[in-house]
Parts: structure tokens; C-alpha cells; sequence
């Protein structure tokens, strides 16, 4: 796993890279039909590491289990943002930022 990475093309002294020890896949997740069927989300469990870049990594916080389901959430994905005329109709307080989307891209649901 890569962390502290921004962007792909330029070396970056904040980058870390940290070893897998184990993937977990959502248990309903279908490899046949792809995201396009949903729970395509999965947690990495990845080794320490002795580096002094990787205090500044934070693990994410997920819910218990038995926590009630939220009405609304943010998508957050590294592929390509939707058009600039989406964000002005639907998220104008990111419209400033657009030109950092290829980075990554948030949508408030």
C-alpha cells in the first residue's frame, strides 16, 4: 500500500510504501458482476512500520456494528471527475477546487 502519495508522477518525500498482511472483502461482494452491483469496498490490514514518515499515517475509523445506518454519506474515488457543469449544479463548493479533481473527488449523497 502506498501512503502520503499526492501525485503519481513526482517523487514525494512524505511517501511511504507499507506491506499487506491481509485483505477482507465485503462478504457480499460478487467478483462476476464488479462494483456495478455494489460492496465493492475492502480493508487492508498492512504491517508497522519503523519509518518516522509513518507517524503521521492514521488508521480509519470505522462503525461498530451496531451502529444505525446513516441517511447520507461522501463518495470519495481516484478516477475521473464527473463534468465541471455536474459540480456547479450539484456540489458548487467544490467548483473551486476543480482542477485538483484528477487528484481525487468527493460527492456529498
Amino acid at each position: 500500500i502506498v501512503c502520503g502519495e499526492w501525485q503519481t508522477n513526482v517523487f514525494e518525500h512524505s511517501k511511504i510504501i507499507l506491506k499487506i498482511k491481509k485483505i477482507i472483502r465485503h462478504p457480499e461482494y460478487n467478483e462476476t458482476l464488479g462494483p456495478i452491483n455494489g460492496n465493492d469496498i475492502a480493508v487492508f490490514k498492512v504491517k508497522r512500520s519503523r519509518d518516522k514518515k509513518a507517524k503521521k499515517i492514521k488508521a480509519a475509523c470505522l462503525p461498530s456494528n451496531s451502529r444505525t445506518a446513516p441517511s447520507s454519506g461522501i463518495h470519495a474515488g481516484w478516477s475521473k471527475p464527473p463534468p465541471l457543469s455536474f459540480i456547479n449544479n450539484h456540489a458548487k463548493e467544490y467548483a473551486e477546487f476543480y482542477d485538483d479533481f484528477f487528484k481525487q473527488w468527493h460527492y456529498k449523497m
